[in-house]
């Protein structure tokens, strides 16, 4: 319902996700001024999820998230990298939060570059948020592996 808050390095605030969104228009009956960001797709050098991205050690990389809003208003996206989670939570219980790998990123634009040495299994995530307490979230899993 809300994304995570007080996460070291991560500048989100626990904003509302577009769940919260559709509850309240459940809820109230009418059309909310405010709307959270629609995101159409994620990237990673132009492949979905389904094309099981592969990248090579050291190799730059971009990833795109594709979103709008439907009052216009300037987006601001953040970009973290994760480990693959290897401990999974069961019908809802707690799983502790994947390993950060680099840093936090915060741009004005849709598109990221990164790279990473060390081979193994990882997720981009793009939170795009509208500055005006709502935030949508992408992430998309890809393998670094050598040759």
């Amino acid at each position: 319902m809300f994304v995570e808050d007080q996460v070291d390095g991560l500048p989100l605030k626990g904003e509302k996700t577009p769940m919260v969104e559709a509850m309240e228009r459940v809820w109230k009956g009418k059309e909310l001024h405010e709307t959270a960001p629609v995101i159409t797709g994620i990237t990673l050098d132009g492949k979905t999820a389904v094309e099981s991205v592969r990248i090579l050690p050291g190799k730059t990389f971009t990833g795109e998230v594709f979103a709008s809003d439907r009052e216009e208003e300037d987006l601001t996206y953040v970009w973290e990298i994760l480990k693959e989670a290897t401990i999974l939570g069961f019908g809802g219980s707690p799983e502790p939060r994947p390993e950060r790998v680099g840093e936090v990123s915060t741009t004005s634009s849709n598109r990221f570059t990164g790279s990473i040495q060390e081979p193994g299994n990882y997720r981009l995530y793009g939170y795009v948020l509208d500055n005006t307490g709502f935030v949508s979230t992408a992430n998309i899993p890809f393998q670094v592996i050598t040759e």
